[in-house]
């Protein structure tokens, strides 16, 4: 069984486009040689702050096992269910002018109240409302504090990061609150989309099992985390583990190659700033620069949020029972789908995708069908070599958004169905050996021949 599913190398090819413009000799995104990511690994430093956050949320988790617990577990986990407790909104604030706030009532008097609003990681902003401009005071529901055994341990292998509890995450992280915040929104909206998306498809419904997020803002930390749990995946930008439910991300402006990116940008900026020259032409290029400063940072952002909808969305397909508990789907399946996620809307055509797909295809470099279809690796595609890994996750995306058009959506869920339902060793070892192409076909109820012409026009007119 597959361990972990891994988002490819060279996501930020829109970046180091954008770099050279400037000149910058850059590495294509995330293609940084693996001595280097080792030597980083050692310099790894967790944060000095370690508390503890909890959003506003229903926590409905099983409780930790005292019977396994050590008392500096115990010890811990009252610890953390405490700071948890404290910082759950306990009143809601309807203003006259009908906004609300959420928060915690410092002091009052009959003609003012102290309110503590939280900001995240226990930093609160302490304001007064006189009570004439209060409309309501609303007494908020108290969630179950209770952490779990895998909380806890979460929280003694990541020492000193911050732990969030928000539903079914539960996130360490040297991240700011606003990277967590954002992440656990887009991990909503993927999970609120899914159930839609892929309604039919669902056969285990009861996925509450706790999801655990190890959200990096340092790359060093990173790549010894991949390291330690998924070595072939140590050049990653993040991967998803089954065996803990765990996803493991970094934040792409956290990058070495974006850093080294905004620092040329800053260095030609100050250069220009230090220079006497005024003129039309030097005023240009300062702005042009300031642009494209913005428009990285943008993009990195975006990355980031597609690699946690990508990663998340393999633990939504294992979560919800649909990938076969072998794990013998072939790679264009499992990464296909997930590709097909990473837009903010489930199934939105991938531009970013599309447009590199589109240069592979003009250069006549795809790969052929067949080879795609019956890729089986435990590496994923990292076993195709450094030159076709990204167009094997293109070609993915591009097959996957095909056979989710009406002509073949139906059958296609079919296809997945057939490696869903398969629950024992004999049929799956037959399954694995079987042609993809044709088992593909057969599905689809056309011939490999008509397959082949037909996706060939689809990807001529991408």
């Amino acid at each position: 069984m597959l361990p972990v599913c891994s988002l490819r190398r060279g996501r930020g090819r829109r970046i180091a486009i954008l770099a050279f413009a400037l000149g910058v000799s850059c590495y294509v995104w995330l293609h940084i040689a693996r001595e280097a990511a080792l030597a980083r690994a050692q310099a790894e430093v967790a944060p000095a702050d370690n508390k503890v956050v909890v959003l506003e949320r229903e926590i409905d988790s099983p409780p930790c096992s005292d019977g396994q617990a050590t008392l500096e577990d115990l010890a811990l986990k009252k610890r953390i269910e405490a700071e948890l407790a404290a910082d759950v909104p306990a009143y809601r604030l309807t203003l006259r002018d009908h906004r609300t706030v959420k928060g915690r009532i410092v002091a009052e008097t009959p003609t003012q109240i102290k309110f503590r609003e939280g900001s995240g990681y226990s930093d609160y902003i302490v304001s007064v409302y006189p009570r004439s401009e209060i409309a309501a005071i609303t007494g908020l529901p108290t969630p179950s504090m209770e952490v779990t055994r895998q909380d806890v341990l979460l929280v003694k292998e990541f020492p000193g990061y911050h732990f969030v509890k928000n539903g079914p995450y539960s996130v360490v992280t040297d991240a700011p609150y606003a990277e967590v915040d954002q992440t656990l929104r887009v991990l909503t909206q993927l999970r609120q989309q899914f159930q839609q998306r892929f309604a039919p498809l669902i056969r285990d419904r009861d996925s509450g099992k706790i999801v655990q997020i190890v959200l990096f803002d340092s790359e060093a930390p990173f790549r010894a985390c991949a390291r330690r749990l998924a070595p072939a995946l140590v050049e990653s930008a993040g991967f998803y583990s089954s065996a803990d439910n765990r996803l493991v991300l970094l934040n792409q402006m956290a990058t070495t190659q974006f850093a080294k990116v905004q620092e040329r940008i800053d260095q030609r900026l100050r250069a220009l700033d230090a220079s006497d020259n005024q003129s039309e032409n030097r005023i240009q290029a300062s702005a042009h620069l300031e642009a494209l400063s913005s428009q990285i940072t943008t993009e990195a952002k975006s990355m980031t949020d597609r690699l946690t909808r990508h990663e998340g969305a393999h633990q939504l397909f294992r979560a919800f029972g649909i990938q076969c508990k072998f794990a013998i789907e072939p790679t264009w399946l499992t990464e296909g789908l997930a590709e097909y996620c990473e837009t903010p809307e489930i199934g939105a055509y991938h531009s970013v995708l599309a447009e590199r797909l589109a240069a592979v295809r003009d250069a006549g470099a795809l790969l052929p069908l067949n080879v795609l279809l019956n890729h089986r690796d435990h590496s994923g595609f990292f076993s195709l070599g450094t030159a076709n890994v990204e167009k094997a996750y293109e070609e993915s995306w591009a097959l996957t958004y095909f056979l989710m058009q009406r002509q073949y959506h139906d059958r296609f869920f079919e296809f997945v169905k057939y490696y869903r339902d398969i629950n024992d060793v004999n049929t799956a070892a037959a399954a694995q050996e079987a042609d993809g192409e044709v088992l593909l076909a057969a599905f689809l109820q056309t011939d490999v021949s008509v397959l082949e012409a037909q996706w060939q026009k689809f990807v001529n007119h991408m």
